[in-house]
């Protein structure tokens, strides 16, 4: 075999490693923490996001009923779903909510599904370290994903849809990007954190196999893929697969945790 040919093989054995390195392992609460029919793993209305998950290659780790670091740093995102309705057992503790933020500091992304006002202690427990308030409710009807389709969480035509119709909570916080509003308010926000991600809205229930619509799950397709970093190339290849129109390919997802 040809020095080219040596080095087109490598460059296009390289290309289906990174293609297919972009999978993260998703983790979340048991129905200890959780409301039942919404856990993740096992909840009659999850259907759906189960389905995402597995047709995107991701894996779904055990659901846990307790934060800890060791836990946390076998995922790479960590998903809510809908804390559970008037529970002090919800609320998380303070170990828990310094492994949280030790977790998305060293690069771990925070999916944050909030409920109205009632559910308001446990999602303060786990958003407030991060400087994010659940201030309020807003009506039930006109939210909607914000329209700057710049917004990577909001690509592959989320932008500018209707995102649910049931009531939601008002999120408030520092600088950030706004995801959805209703009616002004902010609904929807993501925020940098150390070398993580904070991903919050103010509802649940449009991620309900009964409501979710392509915009709702294509967010949240587009939180688990939020990680994507350039692989580092060597020197000569990135010209030899941009003239073969496979440069976009040859990424993966940064490990953030070492364990």
């Amino acid at each position: 075999m040809s020095k080219s040919a040596k080095f087109i093989a490598a460059a296009l054995s390289l290309m289906v490693l990174t293609a297919g390195a972009n999978a993260v392992t998703v983790g979340s609460f048991d129905s200890t923490r959780v409301l039942a029919k919404r856990v993740l793993n096992t909840g009659a209305d999850r259907d759906a996001l189960r389905g995402a998950i597995a047709d995107d290659g991701h894996t779904l780790a055990n659901t846990t009923d307790v934060l800890t670091t060791g836990y946390l740093n076998g995922l790479d995102v960590f998903y809510t779903s809908v804390l559970g309705f008037g529970s002090s057992s919800s609320v998380l503790s303070a170990a828990e909510q310094s492994a949280l933020v030790n977790w998305v500091s060293d690069g771990g992304i925070l999916l944050s599904t909030g409920e109205q006002p009632f559910f308001r202690a446990s999602y303060e427990s786990l958003l407030n370290p991060f400087g994010i308030d659940l201030v309020g409710q807003a009506s039930a009807s006109g939210s909607v994903w914000s329209a700057d389709t710049t917004i990577a969480l909001l690509g592959n035509g989320v932008a500018g849809s209707l995102m649910s119709d049931s009531g939601t909570g008002i999120l408030s916080t520092g600088p950030s990007t706004t995801l959805a509003t209703n009616n002004g308010s902010v609904i929807g926000l993501s925020k940098s954190f150390g070398s993580g991600l904070v991903i919050a809205i103010g509802d649940s229930n449009f991620l309900d196999d009964q409501l979710i619509n392509p915009a709702g799950e294509q967010f949240f397709r587009n939180a688990l893929n939020t990680e994507i970093s350039t692989v580092p190339l060597p020197a000569g290849l990135p010209l030899l697969l941009g003239g073969m129109g496979l440069l976009g390919l040859a990424r993966m997802r940064s490990n953030h945790r070492k364990g």
